[in-house]
């Protein structure tokens, strides 16, 4: 009975192992990998991680192990975790891509071309949506009749062309014929606190500061790299905590949903660096948590990202929330996961009456 009983528990987590193991990382060399991603013509998942980072080992434990990530990434995508400072291939990749931060995925075609990246901790849904961001910008490369996009139902991969999903039934949209047109409505506004004029511009229903904040608080602010001419071109980065407080008397810290507004009104653009007024300069951040040095503040990504604090509206939350976006107007992205300590740049939205 017992030798039964041993038998059942040892099949039982053998199925476990099988079934619910997420992503499945490749033991090749980078070299490897290379060949085989233009074998099958896939792309490389790259996984570039530290041991000491904490957000690393967050991802690693609960967005890996999904077992819909695993499905999705391991038909996709041949997938390779990486510790940038210990692997010998690490030092030439993290030269080559423009490592800045970890952990940072990346996913690179055959030939070695990086094709898409994210930077930071992604939960399982907006992993896989990075996913299928980059397979949508690896089209190009891909034959005619492999054409594919993704039902917005089930997720599942349907041809192209296909008017109806094959899998669940749901009619393909397509979107509207005519391009969508912004009403914008600018002016300007001036800060009591130190004088400061911000142009403002009207986008769908709020109307938003134009400009990243630039004043100077008591404390959990300061200008990238400590330098007052990147405060007086991108702003002041501030903590969450200092940001949700931080705009002038009328005005407050941007929320999800106003974020979620100024997307969808702008007919779901990819990057607000693309829209009229709106100047989103990549105005880099000041990391915290496990990314931060212990001996020098770790700034990153000046010139190549934008990340602003939003008031996910949670006092309770132990993360802030944020949308960063790439200066090539490769994404547009929201993620829970920013440190409190963090710095990232501000915009207010005019209280509403």
């Amino acid at each position: 009975m017992k030798k039964n009983i041993k038998l059942t528990v040892i099949l039982t987590i053998l199925s476990l192992s099988v079934f619910g193991q997420g992503i499945d990382f490749s033991n090749l060399t980078w070299d490897e990998n290379l060949q085989k991603a233009k074998k099958e013509n896939k792309l490389i998942m790259l996984d570039a991680m530290a041991s000491w980072c904490g957000p690393c080992k967050t991802m690693s434990k609960k967005t890996f192990t999904n077992e819909e990530v695993g499905t999705f990434f391991n038909e996709n995508f041949i997938c390779i975790k990486m510790d940038m400072e210990k692997n010998e291939a690490g030092p030439k990749l993290s030269s080559k891509y423009g490592l800045r931060a970890y952990p940072t995925i990346y996913f690179i075609d055959g030939d070695g071309n990086k094709i898409h990246q994210s930077v930071g901790y992604l939960t399982p849904n907006p992993f896989i949506k990075e996913g299928k961001t980059a397979l949508e910008k690896y089209q190009p490369q891909v034959s005619e009749e492999e054409n594919f996009i993704f039902c917005e139902e089930c997720e599942k991969k349907i041809d192209a062309s296909a008017n109806f999903c094959n899998h669940c039934g749901t009619e393909v949209y397509r979107g509207s014929d005519l391009e969508t047109e912004i009403d914008f409505h600018s002016g300007i506004f001036s800060d009591t606190r130190n004088g400061k004029e911000y142009k403002t511009v009207t986008i769908g229903n709020y109307t938003w500061m134009a400009e990243n904040l630039n004043y100077k608080t008591k404390k959990g602010s300061v200008c990238y790299e400590k330098k007052s001419k990147n405060c007086e071109q991108y702003g002041r980065l501030y903590t969450y905590e200092v940001a949700l407080e931080a705009c002038p008397n009328g005005w407050h810290l941007a929320t999800v949903d106003e974020w979620n507004d100024l997307v969808e009104f702008s007919g779901g653009v990819e990057s607000l660096t693309d829209i009229d007024g709106f100047a989103a300069l990549p105005a880099g951040l000041l990391a915290g948590g496990d990314m931060k040095s212990e001996n020098d503040d770790y700034f990153v990504n000046i010139n190549s990202i934008s990340a602003f604090w939003a008031d996910h509206q949670d006092k309770k939350d132990k993360y802030g929330a944020y949308y960063y976006m790439w200066k090539d107007g490769s994404d547009i992205n929201y993620d829970k996961a920013g440190f409190l300590s963090e710095k990232n740049s501000v915009r207010c939205v005019k209280d509403t009456e």
